[in-house]
Protein backbone atom coordinates (compact mmCIF):
# COMPACT_ATOMS: atom_id res chain seq x y z
CA UNK A 1 0.00 0.00 0.00
CA UNK A 2 1.16 3.51 -0.60
CA UNK A 3 1.36 6.04 1.91
CA UNK A 4 -1.04 9.12 1.07
CA UNK A 5 -0.31 12.72 2.39
CA UNK A 6 -1.76 16.21 2.00
CA UNK A 7 0.28 19.32 0.59
CA UNK A 8 -1.30 23.01 0.28
CA UNK A 9 -2.46 23.51 -3.26
CA UNK A 10 -1.23 26.94 -5.00
CA UNK A 11 -1.87 26.20 -8.73
CA UNK A 12 -2.83 28.29 -10.78
CA UNK A 13 -4.27 28.22 -13.73
CA UNK A 14 -4.19 30.61 -17.01
CA UNK A 15 -6.77 29.82 -19.23
CA UNK A 16 -6.71 32.14 -23.02
CA UNK A 17 -9.03 30.91 -25.54
CA UNK A 18 -11.12 32.39 -28.72
CA UNK A 19 -13.93 30.49 -27.66
CA UNK A 20 -17.01 32.56 -26.38
CA UNK A 21 -17.53 30.41 -23.18
CA UNK A 22 -14.48 29.81 -21.22
CA UNK A 23 -14.99 28.72 -17.69
CA UNK A 24 -18.25 26.85 -16.05
CA UNK A 25 -18.51 30.38 -13.63
CA UNK A 26 -21.97 30.42 -12.15
CA UNK A 27 -23.57 32.91 -10.60
CA UNK A 28 -22.01 32.84 -7.14
CA UNK A 29 -18.08 32.04 -9.09
CA UNK A 30 -15.69 33.96 -6.91
CA UNK A 31 -12.29 32.62 -8.07
CA UNK A 32 -12.03 33.72 -11.57
CA UNK A 33 -9.99 36.87 -12.69
CA UNK A 34 -11.38 37.04 -16.38
CA UNK A 35 -10.10 39.51 -18.94
CA UNK A 36 -11.34 40.51 -22.38
CA UNK A 37 -8.69 41.46 -24.21
CA UNK A 38 -8.80 44.07 -26.89
CA UNK A 39 -8.28 42.06 -30.48
CA UNK A 40 -8.03 46.14 -32.51
CA UNK A 41 -3.80 44.28 -32.75
CA UNK A 42 -5.64 40.87 -34.53
CA UNK A 43 -6.16 42.21 -38.16
CA UNK A 44 -2.18 43.47 -38.32
CA UNK A 45 -0.72 41.18 -41.05
CA UNK A 46 2.86 41.10 -42.65
CA UNK A 47 5.57 44.18 -41.79
CA UNK A 48 3.12 45.93 -39.80
CA UNK A 49 2.79 42.55 -37.43
CA UNK A 50 6.49 41.69 -37.40
CA UNK A 51 7.08 45.35 -36.92
CA UNK A 52 4.89 44.92 -33.29
CA UNK A 53 6.42 41.86 -32.49
CA UNK A 54 9.62 43.41 -32.22
CA UNK A 55 8.86 46.39 -31.01
CA UNK A 56 7.83 44.19 -27.88
CA UNK A 57 10.60 41.66 -27.85
CA UNK A 58 12.75 44.54 -27.72
CA UNK A 59 11.93 46.18 -24.43
CA UNK A 60 14.69 45.51 -22.13
CA UNK A 61 13.85 42.77 -19.26
CA UNK A 62 15.28 45.81 -16.96
CA UNK A 63 12.77 47.45 -17.62
CA UNK A 64 10.10 44.87 -17.06
CA UNK A 65 11.31 44.07 -13.75
CA UNK A 66 11.97 47.71 -12.75
CA UNK A 67 8.50 47.90 -13.69
CA UNK A 68 7.14 44.73 -11.40
CA UNK A 69 9.09 45.63 -8.54
CA UNK A 70 7.92 49.08 -7.95
CA UNK A 71 4.56 48.58 -8.10
CA UNK A 72 3.30 49.17 -4.75
CA UNK A 73 1.03 45.90 -3.88
CA UNK A 74 0.86 46.69 0.00
CA UNK A 75 -3.10 46.39 -0.05
CA UNK A 76 -3.17 43.32 -2.34
CA UNK A 77 -4.94 40.43 -1.29
CA UNK A 78 -4.28 37.47 -3.71
CA UNK A 79 -8.04 35.64 -2.24
CA UNK A 80 -10.33 38.37 -3.37
CA UNK A 81 -10.76 38.34 -7.36
CA UNK A 82 -12.58 41.47 -8.68
CA UNK A 83 -15.76 41.04 -10.27
CA UNK A 84 -15.16 42.29 -13.99
CA UNK A 85 -17.07 42.80 -17.15
CA UNK A 86 -15.53 39.32 -18.29
CA UNK A 87 -16.46 37.17 -15.65
CA UNK A 88 -20.61 38.66 -15.74
CA UNK A 89 -20.65 37.58 -19.43
CA UNK A 90 -19.41 33.54 -18.37
CA UNK A 91 -21.65 33.87 -15.92
CA UNK A 92 -24.44 34.44 -18.03
CA UNK A 93 -23.09 31.39 -20.47
CA UNK A 94 -23.13 29.58 -17.75
CA UNK A 95 -27.16 30.23 -16.76
CA UNK A 96 -27.89 27.15 -18.69
CA UNK A 97 -30.13 26.72 -21.76
CA UNK A 98 -33.68 27.97 -19.96
CA UNK A 99 -32.44 30.73 -17.86
CA UNK A 100 -30.81 32.04 -21.11
CA UNK A 101 -33.53 31.29 -23.41
CA UNK A 102 -35.80 33.62 -20.81
CA UNK A 103 -32.96 36.34 -20.33
CA UNK A 104 -33.00 36.56 -24.38
CA UNK A 105 -36.91 37.02 -24.48
CA UNK A 106 -37.54 38.78 -21.73
CA UNK A 107 -34.29 41.39 -23.41
CA UNK A 108 -37.29 41.56 -26.00
CA UNK A 109 -40.55 41.76 -23.54
CA UNK A 110 -41.65 39.27 -25.99
CA UNK A 111 -42.12 35.65 -27.37
CA UNK A 112 -43.19 35.42 -31.46
CA UNK A 113 -43.92 39.19 -31.77
CA UNK A 114 -46.35 38.75 -28.29
CA UNK A 115 -45.95 40.54 -25.19
CA UNK A 116 -44.60 37.95 -22.38
CA UNK A 117 -46.58 39.88 -19.02
CA UNK A 118 -50.58 39.77 -20.91
CA UNK A 119 -53.97 38.99 -19.48
CA UNK A 120 -54.51 35.86 -22.00
CA UNK A 121 -51.02 34.00 -21.15
CA UNK A 122 -49.89 31.50 -23.55
CA UNK A 123 -50.26 27.69 -23.97
CA UNK A 124 -47.84 26.01 -22.13
CA UNK A 125 -47.31 23.17 -25.18
CA UNK A 126 -46.27 26.63 -27.81
CA UNK A 127 -43.84 27.98 -25.09
CA UNK A 128 -42.41 25.04 -24.63
CA UNK A 129 -42.18 24.51 -28.50
CA UNK A 130 -40.79 27.87 -28.88
CA UNK A 131 -37.48 27.15 -26.21
CA UNK A 132 -37.59 23.78 -28.50
CA UNK A 133 -37.12 26.02 -31.81
CA UNK A 134 -34.51 28.82 -30.29
CA UNK A 135 -31.12 28.54 -30.87
CA UNK A 136 -30.94 27.76 -26.99
CA UNK A 137 -32.71 24.19 -27.10
CA UNK A 138 -31.40 20.67 -25.98
CA UNK A 139 -32.26 17.46 -27.19
CA UNK A 140 -32.06 16.81 -23.02
CA UNK A 141 -34.81 18.59 -22.17
CA UNK A 142 -38.02 17.56 -22.40
CA UNK A 143 -41.36 19.50 -21.33
CA UNK A 144 -41.83 18.10 -17.80
CA UNK A 145 -37.89 19.63 -17.20
CA UNK A 146 -38.02 22.90 -19.08
CA UNK A 147 -40.92 23.68 -17.05
CA UNK A 148 -39.50 22.31 -13.33
CA UNK A 149 -36.76 24.80 -14.74
CA UNK A 150 -39.12 27.26 -15.47
CA UNK A 151 -40.09 27.73 -12.13
CA UNK A 152 -37.01 28.83 -10.73
CA UNK A 153 -36.31 31.32 -13.45
CA UNK A 154 -40.01 33.31 -13.52
CA UNK A 155 -43.12 33.45 -11.63
CA UNK A 156 -46.32 32.15 -13.25
CA UNK A 157 -50.10 31.23 -12.92
CA UNK A 158 -50.98 28.03 -14.61
CA UNK A 159 -54.76 27.68 -15.78
CA UNK A 160 -56.69 25.68 -17.93
CA UNK A 161 -58.96 26.46 -20.31
CA UNK A 162 -61.86 24.82 -22.13
CA UNK A 163 -61.33 25.62 -26.34
CA UNK A 164 -63.13 23.38 -28.66
CA UNK A 165 -63.94 21.08 -26.31
CA UNK A 166 -60.11 20.27 -25.40
CA UNK A 167 -58.73 21.24 -22.20
CA UNK A 168 -55.45 23.66 -23.08
CA UNK A 169 -53.34 24.57 -20.15
CA UNK A 170 -52.08 28.38 -20.07
CA UNK A 171 -49.60 30.20 -18.25
CA UNK A 172 -49.36 34.05 -17.53
CA UNK A 173 -45.87 35.01 -16.42
CA UNK A 174 -45.52 37.87 -14.13
CA UNK A 175 -43.49 40.28 -13.65
CA UNK A 176 -41.40 40.06 -10.30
Amino acid sequence: MVASYTVANYLNVLIASNEEWVIPAGKNSRRYFVLKCNDSLSELKGADKTNMCKEIANVPFENLAHYLYTRDITDFDPTIFPITEGLKEQQSFSDGPVLTWWKDNISNEHINNRPIFCDKGFMKEFIYNQFCDSRFATKYINSVLFWKQMKDVVNYNEIKKQLSGVRKRYVIFEKK
